[in-house]
């Protein structure tokens, strides 16, 4: 599900063109992030639940997880705890809910809090991926929702 490079000029690294997994259960918010990470070079999969999201992460080679807090039915550390090998993981919290507990597990990379910008998640996606990345902990950016 790759796309081209050509994306508004931009040239794009090795790092780019790993798997992602977005899970998420509205359908405007799952695909509106697939489409961004899509135009930036990345393979997407999309999963609206628990069992889709396991299907893939226990079948294919996903080299970042984006998922959110609240994915049905019983969230995502329910999903990252039945996955097998779970991979980075930027968790999406619509409302601030038990970020300290999100954030321990050892595979999140950062928790985002709404409101935030739609650049947000692909810079803590990028950087969650970067090589000789290890868990240090999930961080909570700020910032001003777009439009």
């Amino acid at each position: 599900m790759g796309t081209s490079a050509g994306h508004r000029g931009n040239r794009l690294t090795p790092h780019l063109r790993l798997h992602l997994l977005v899970a998420h259960g509205e359908p405007s918010m799952r695909e509106g992030l697939a489409g961004i990470f899509r135009r930036a070079g990345y393979d997407v999969d999309e999963a609206g639940d628990f069992d889709e999201a396991l299907v893939v992460l226990d079948k294919d080679n996903v080299g970042a997880l984006v998922v959110s807090y609240k994915l049905p039915p019983d969230g995502c550390l329910a999903l990252l705890d039945a996955c097998q090998s779970p991979p980075p993981t930027v968790v999406l919290n619509g409302h601030a809910e038990n970020v300290a507990a999100v954030a321990a597990h050892p595979t999140v990379r950062s928790v985002l809090t709404r409101p935030f910008p739609l650049q947000t998640p692909y810079d803590a996606v990028a950087k969650a991926t970067r090589p000789g990345r290890t868990g240090e902990g999930a961080t909570q950016p700020k910032g001003k929702a777009d439009g």
